[in-house]
């Protein structure tokens, strides 16, 4: 039987002990050229060098009979131990196998442009949830209930606990609050369906590119006045019926008198990776 050519995925991750474990995958194409995709296990590592990662994978790959002649692609995240050009673990293995291109993790680079989009954004208050959509979800449908909880915590906790409890309590009375939620569930949405989508076992690459644009044309939809005005008038519906303080449009931080929402943004972009064999991201 004629060995298939593959690609190799690592990721790793700590267990509830603090242990270091890397999950490892493979993909490869059938006959007809649909991709398929294998879980091979999940491995302990001593350390995290990209040495010990690149020698973990080739013992994995050889006692389950997956030459390392027949690799023809790596994808992992951006962290110097996995992506740096010297001693990262691509490098490594292309020494041994030239034919071994190594691809950025595409739902790693959606975590990434999340994460610098919430912290270019001027809703500060409400930056720790952008990223957790559920979540964000879940606190606007009980609003009240959250604000009745935090009020409770605030009078009936520990002194640090107490302290906390008040300052997210004042901070929910805003109604700029409810607004910047609002917007973060909006964005969000659509970058958590698109890494999703980018996840999928059977996912090709002209699908990643069909949902990256679907994502773009989405969000410049999303970009005009007509549809702010939406959130915003849901956000004072919010405000009113709780009594809420309401929305103001002016940032504090602004000599300006530009509205929130036409303030520009930067995004910045993954630099690249040091040679350490440190674990840092690309990006601060």
């Amino acid at each position: 039987m004629p060995v298939v050519q593959f690609a190799i995925i690592i990721d790793g991750t700590q267990d509830i002990s603090g242990v270091e474990q890397e999950s490892i995958c493979v993909r490869s194409v059938d006959a007809d050229l649909q991709p398929k995709e294998e879980f091979l296990g999940i491995y302990q590592v001593s350390s995290t060098t990209g040495q010990n990662i690149a020698k973990m994978a080739c013992d994995v790959m050889t006692r389950l009979q997956l030459p390392l002649s027949q690799l023809r692609g790596q994808t992992y995240d951006g962290a110097a131990n996995m992506a740096g050009r010297l001693q990262g673990v691509q490098a490594i293995l292309r020494k041994e196998q030239p034919l071994a291109v190594y691809c950025h993790c595409g739902p790693h680079c959606v975590n990434l442009i999340t994460q610098s989009a919430c912290g270019a954004s001027t809703s500060k208050r409400c930056k720790g949830w952008t990223v957790r959509t559920p979540a964000i979800r879940s606190v606007l449908k009980q609003y009240e209930s959250v604000l009745k909880a935090l009020e409770e915590m605030a009078s009936c906790s520990s002194p640090e606990t107490s302290a906390k409890a008040n300052g997210l309590h004042g901070t929910f009375l805003k109604g700029n609050t409810v607004l910047g939620l609002l917007r973060a569930e909006d964005l969000m949405g659509d970058l958590e369906c698109l890494h999703t989508s980018l996840q999928l076992r059977k996912q090709t690459v002209s699908g990643m590119l069909e949902a990256v644009d679907h994502v773009k044309t989405s969000m410049q939809v999303k970009r005009t006045e007509e549809h702010f005005d939406v959130l915003f008038s849901k956000a004072t519906a919010v405000a009113t019926k709780l009594e809420l303080q309401l929305m103001s449009l002016m940032s504090a931080n602004l000599q300006s008198v530009t509205p929130v929402r036409l303030q520009p943004i930067s995004i910045p972009m993954p630099s690249p990776c040091t040679e350490s064999n440190s674990t840092m991201p690309w990006t601060q």
